[in-house]
């Protein structure tokens, strides 16, 4: 467990990296600046209308420590973005992320765990394996399998992610 979290971290440093120099300004719709965070743009398809108000809101709440109150608008927020977008447009990913926190928030890791595998997945397909944004989500995966290894549920995601 520990080894794989040394190499996600190492992965991390290593995508961060190599990336080119200015490229942190240059992220390109619906990628995140971190885990579940995007960039800020109001003009990005799938958030118009409603869901850019509600994501800034389950943020203030999650920010506050009201991750209860968050939660219905995370959930609210990653259908807009499926529906609008697809279920693997590399924006809902980040959406996921934020939904996942929020189950992390609230220490509901076995509810966190395959979202944070499906931003995983997302991000890896669409983005490559040595995007930050990719190793930003393997990040949080590893750092949810650390926190979920005395529950038992770690060895049962590494099998269902792995395989």
């Amino acid at each position: 467990m520990r080894r794989f979290a040394i190499f996600c971290l190492w992965v991390m440093v290593a995508a961060l990296a190599a990336a080119p120099a200015g490229a942190a300004g240059k992220r390109g719709l619906g990628q995140s600046s971190g885990p579940g965070q995007e960039v800020s743009n109001p003009g990005r398809p799938g958030e118009a209308g409603e869901a850019g108000p509600l994501v800034e809101q389950a943020k203030e709440l999650m920010k506050a420590g009201k991750f209860e109150e968050a939660l219905p608008l995370a959930q609210q927020v990653v259908a807009m973005r499926e529906k609008n977008l697809g279920p693997d447009h590399p924006a809902v990913a980040g959406r996921l992320m934020l939904l996942a926190n929020v189950y992390d928030g609230l220490a509901f890791y076995y509810r966190a765990l395959p979202l944070y595998q499906r931003a995983l997945k997302i991000r890896e397909q669409a983005l490559g394996p040595e995007h930050p944004d990719t190793a930003a989500s393997m990040a949080r995966l590893a750092r949810i399998w650390r926190a979920t290894s005395s529950v038992n549920i770690a060895p049962r995601a590494r099998a269902n992610r792995w395989s």
